[in-house]
């Protein structure tokens, strides 16, 4: 998997921000992101977690609204996912779904890693 923090792609009529990367998994933030990059609505998050043991070599877990939860639209966004991570579409997987999240946890920060500050 060669994706960098930063890295976006196109799924659909949003977009899939790279927030954590691991060797065997990723988190994408979903985002609407305007033409010109300059403004960002986060809406859901989606997390692959790859060569997993068990009945899947993936599992997704997907956190979007209602309006996003349709069957059809899963499944096309799980199969952008794995273009995006270049993986066959033979792979065995579950997508778990659930509501957007509406609230986060952060625990300490990673040794180099700073919260964000907003200035205002």
């Amino acid at each position: 998997m060669d994706i960098n923090i930063g890295d976006s792609f196109k799924v659909l009529r949003f977009t899939a921000i790279a927030k954590h990367v691991a060797p065997s998994s990723i988190y994408f933030e979903l985002a609407h992101v305007s033409q010109n990059g300059f403004s960002r609505t986060g809406f859901g998050h989606a997390a692959v977690m790859l060569g997993c043991d068990g009945p899947h070599d993936a599992v997704v877990l997907l956190a979007v609204p209602d309006d996003y939860q349709a069957m059809e639209t899963v499944t096309a966004i799980q199969q952008r996912l794995f273009d995006i991570l270049d993986l066959a579409n033979d792979h065995s997987f579950v997508v778990y779904l659930s509501p957007r999240p509406f609230a986060q946890l952060d625990g300490p920060y990673a040794a180099g890693h700073f919260p964000p500050i907003s200035g205002g």
